[in-house]
């Protein structure tokens, strides 16, 4: 009698254990998903980006003027703006924050 109570708990605590475990465990796979999806659209491509016109790496507004502050300072040869299609020779940077000062209130 006594093996049958511990046989019937030993097989409820591997059901509670089993049942915790799956539980944890999908948990953490939704979590995984999410995350993942999130990175999905963060990676579309709304149409919102600007290319950096030394590079092409796409950056939204802001980001783009801090790349090119941090990144590109020293290049002044001409180029092409990427954002109005202008021949731009010397500071692109200065070029972007006059002529497209608008966008900054977008961002």
């Amino acid at each position: 009698m006594d093996s049958d109570l511990w046989v019937s708990r030993l097989a409820a605590a591997k059901r509670q254990f089993f049942n915790h475990h799956n539980n944890h465990l999908n948990a953490h796979l939704e979590m995984l998903i999410a995350e993942e999806d999130e990175e999905e659209d963060e990676d579309d491509d709304d149409g919102t980006g600007y290319p950096c016109p030394y590079c092409y790496e796409e950056f939204d507004f802001i980001p783009l003027c801090h790349h090119l502050e941090h990144e590109h300072y020293t290049q002044t040869a001409e180029t092409i703006c990427t954002i109005c299609a202008e021949n731009v020779s010397g500071d692109m940077l200065r070029h972007i924050t006059t002529d497209h000062e608008p966008l900054f209130k977008i961002s």
